[in-house]
């Protein structure tokens, strides 16, 4: 009989020993076997397991198709998420305000867009508009109105059946003598007082400080 050899479990040829093989050669295939087994099974100390493996076959299958250690990748992805609790995570180019002195980890603030206020709209977002603040709007600007009393007086029409008044002018009598038409001024001149104001109108609501930020 051909004695065989091998390293590796697909080394081991399953023919082997043959039926007529002497029973002597026996032991050589026993020894053969019990080195692959532990080449292939080494252990912690290169002598093979000495604690029984408890994983079943699907929870060994879930293992198929890893490029590299378990224990590699969780690191990493421990290491990954460790760093996407310290900043906010987003896509690339995402705008989003916030109420704090500077751009979080990751972020660039838009210096571009400043003393503005913000608008819901129902149509795309992303635009802005108008020229004026939204603190200190001084569209009135610093004025006096007219003070002290104004002087006048009233004029106003009165019809007479006399042919002349006294104390009126401007006359013109009927010819029937019944009626004159006359125009009359209130010999009493007189005043209304008007009050005073000055300054300028400004609308200072209160606000805080807002900066808006892009994912980079």
């Amino acid at each position: 009989m051909t004695i065989e050899t091998g390293n590796t479990i697909a080394d081991l040829d399953k023919s082997y020993p043959l039926g007529d093989d002497p029973t002597s050669e026996g032991d050589n295939h026993l020894r053969l076997i019990k080195a692959v087994l532990k080449a292939q099974f080494p252990g912690v100390d290169g002598d093979g397991y000495k604690e029984a493996i408890i994983a079943t076959e699907q929870e060994l299958n879930w293992l198929s198709g890893l490029t590299d250690s378990v224990q590699t990748q969780l690191d990493a992805l421990s290491g990954r998420v460790t760093e996407l609790e310290s900043q906010l995570s987003a896509p690339q180019g995402t705008a989003l305000t916030f109420w704090q002195s500077a751009a979080p980890i990751g972020w660039t603030q838009d210096t571009n867009l400043d003393d503005m206020m913000l608008r819901v709209v129902a149509t795309p977002g992303g635009g802005t508009g108008g020229s004026d603040s939204p603190i200190v709007m001084d569209k009135v600007p610093s004025h006096t109105h007219v003070t002290g009393d104004v002087s006048h007086s009233h004029s106003f029409s009165m019809v007479s059946s006399l042919a002349s008044h006294p104390g009126t002018s401007g006359t013109s009598i009927d010819t029937t003598g019944h009626h004159s038409n006359s125009f009359t001024t209130d010999p009493e001149t007189h005043s209304h007082p008007v009050l005073s104001n000055s300054g300028a109108s400004n609308w200072e609501p209160k606000y805080v400080d807002m900066i808006i930020c892009k994912k980079n």
